[in-house]
Formats: C-alpha cells, structure tokens, sequence
C-alpha cells in the first residue's frame, strides 16, 4: 500500500495488488457458482415444464437465478457423438435415438456421469474429440433439491452430549428433534413454493384455435388447439417461433434426413448397391431372429448383433438389420414373426455371403 500526502488536502491512497491475489479472487467467484447436488434430481426444460433428464447426486451445475420454487442451472459435459445430430441451419445438437443419452464429466466411458439426458433435447455444442461432444444446456431443477439435508442429532439414552451441542433426555431425544426442526421447515417452505405456479414469459398458452407455420406467413404445419401451452423462443413482426411438446405414435416418426427415400425396394438395393449406400429407408419388416455375425458375414463385424428379418411388406427378401447396442435390450423383446417398422441407413446393397441387403438400424417400433 502506498499513500501519498504532499499539499493534496486529501490524500489519496493507492493499493496494489499482486497478481496471485487476483487470480485467487477469480477463481472463488468462478467457484463460488458451481455446485454440487446434495441428491439426485430431475432436470426440466422450464420451470414446471417436461421432464428432459436426471441429473446424478453429485454432479456439478452452474446455479443461477431462482424463481417461485425452481432454479435456473446450467449442465455441461460429453457425450458420445453418434448420439447426437446436427439442427437445420445452427450449431446445437439434439439428442436422437431411443433410451437416455448419458452425459459424462469428460470425454470417455469411464469417466463420472453428470446425468441422463432424453431423446430430442436441445444441446449447445462446444467442442469434439476422440468422437465425444462437449456440450451446455440450460435447464431448471427444484429449488428444494439444492438443500442440503440438515444433520441430525444423534442421542443416547445415557445422557452423552447429541451432534448439535444439546443433551438429549433419555424420554424424548430433544436435542434430537431440534436438530430436525430446521430441516422440515425449510422442507415445508420448499413444498408449499413448488405449488405455486411459476411466472415465466417464455411459457405461454394460446387464446384460441391457432395454426403452427413453418415461417411468419408461411406453410401451415400443424393446427394448435386453444388453451395449449408453448413456450415464446423468438418474436418477429408479430410472430412468436415457439415450441410445443406432445406425443405421437412412435410408428409415425422418422428421421429427418435428405438422402431419404420412401420407394426404395430391397431388390434396388441389390441391383444397384453402390448408388444407394447411405441412403435412409423406412420399411415395414417381419421379425425373424436377433443374431451375432459369425465369419462369413463379412459385411458386419465380428459378433456385430443384427436382425435377421423378412421385407419390406410384401417383398418378403431376407434382410439383415444391425443392431447398435443402445437399440439391443428393446429388439430382444420383439416377439418373433411381429410386424414393426424400422428406420435405417444402408449400408451394403448386396452383403457377402448371400447377398441379403445389409442395413444399419436407427429406429425401430412396433
């Protein structure tokens, strides 16, 4: 420190700081922010909006502002990038496929689990490596889940001292129970907020029967009935982009992919199979046997699990469907002979030995 007094009335004072302090100040604030979750948790997209995910006790989050019983966190960490696909016209990724996909602390299988996210949520890519994404998203927890449950005292009947400083009385325990009293007030205080409807502007309902367009004034996509909720990402000139969530048949669905081509017969495949490798087809298939490949299936890879399957339709061509692993558990518990549809992407029009058409599975309902 530094003062300098001269014929200045006021003196002013000048300190210096070293540049190991700062960077200690730097980092407390950045640590300050981070938390880690006392229990496991749910994760939504909204404060009272739909579930995308669980967060694991322990995992690490940025907690932000908090609003009517809920909290604003933000989730980073990697995840395997063939769980992930690319959104039309920005840099986010969404989650695709069936089942959970897991994010972890750092690229790799074995490193710690952050969470579980679900199918279609919206992801910011960071960086790739080693064929892991490093991603953030925005979410919202309970804030009840940020609390830590408060110790409690531990009595004996001999009159010992309990955990909080009390002695305990043989009858009851009171240092015990006062111990507790704090915790299932701020439980009840937790309870009674997240009754409480939140206050968000993004989430919103419509006034009346509405139509969802591809652009403001553009091709109608769907008919919105009155009274539904969506949530306001964007406002244009009198329009709002926004987003709903519902639910559709699984049988309905398939990815939206360009090289998609719904009148792809399995004997075009094997009359051309270098012109339609890597295109995506959507057939309706008959579920003979789920198989591992042995030597002669030269086209998969050793002990690759796959589908051995009749179709498309009527066509009746054997086909083999291989499996990724994260589809497996849910085509073992096909019923044999079943008739389902699958999307998938071909891999070899013609496969050695037999020349059946060799697809790699993406999607599969019943």
């Amino acid at each position: 420190m530094n003062v300098s007094s001269g014929n200045d009335p006021s003196p002013a004072i000048r300190v210096r700081i070293s540049p190991l302090v700062l960077s200690f100040l730097a980092f407390s604030l950045s640590a300050s922010a981070q938390t880690a979750l006392p229990t496991e948790t749910s994760v939504h997209g909204a404060p009272n909006g739909p579930q995308i995910g669980t967060l694991k006790r322990a995992a690490i989050v940025r907690v932000g502002a908090s609003q009517n019983g809920w909290t604003a966190v933000t989730i980073e960490g990697w995840i395997v990038s063939t769980r992930l696909g690319a959104r039309k016209d920005t840099l986010d990724r969404t989650i695709i496929g069936t089942g959970n996909a897991t994010i972890r602390t750092a690229d790799g299988m074995g490193q710690p689990v952050v969470g579980d996210l679900e199918p279609s949520t919206i992801l910011k890519r960071l960086s790739e490596r080693n064929g892991w994404t490093q991603v953030r998203r925005s979410a919202w927890i309970k804030s009840s889940a940020l609390q830590a449950a408060a110790p409690s005292a531990r009595a004996t009947g001999n009159g010992q001292r309990a955990g909080n400083g009390q002695r305990a009385t043989g009858d009851g325990q009171r240092g015990a129970r006062s111990a507790e009293r704090p915790a299932l007030s701020a439980e009840r205080a937790a309870s009674s907020a997240d009754r409480t409807a939140p206050n968000d502007s993004a989430t919103q309902r419509t006034t009346r029967a509405t139509s969802l367009r591809s652009a403001p004034n553009g091709a109608e996509r769907a008919s919105v009935k009155a009274g539904a909720t969506v949530e306001a990402l964007a406002h244009e000139s009198g329009w709002a982009r926004v987003r709903i969530e519902g639910w559709v048949p699984e049988r309905d669905l398939m990815i939206a992919d360009s090289s998609a081509d719904m009148g792809l017969s399995a004997a075009d495949l094997r009359a051309d199979p270098a012109a339609h490798r890597g295109k995506t087809v959507r057939w309706e298939v008959q579920v003979i046997a789920v198989q591992h490949a042995d030597p002669l299936r030269r086209s998969l890879a050793p002990d690759e699990p796959y589908l051995l399957a009749r179709g498309p339709g009527d066509e009746g061509a054997v086909l083999y469907i291989a499996i990724p692993r994260t589809l497996l558990e849910k085509v073992q518990a096909l019923p044999q002979l079943s008739t389902v549809m699958i999307t998938a992407r071909v891999r070899e029009g013609r496969s050695a030995p037999v020349g059946a058409p060799l697809l790699d599975l993406i999607s599969i309902a019943k």
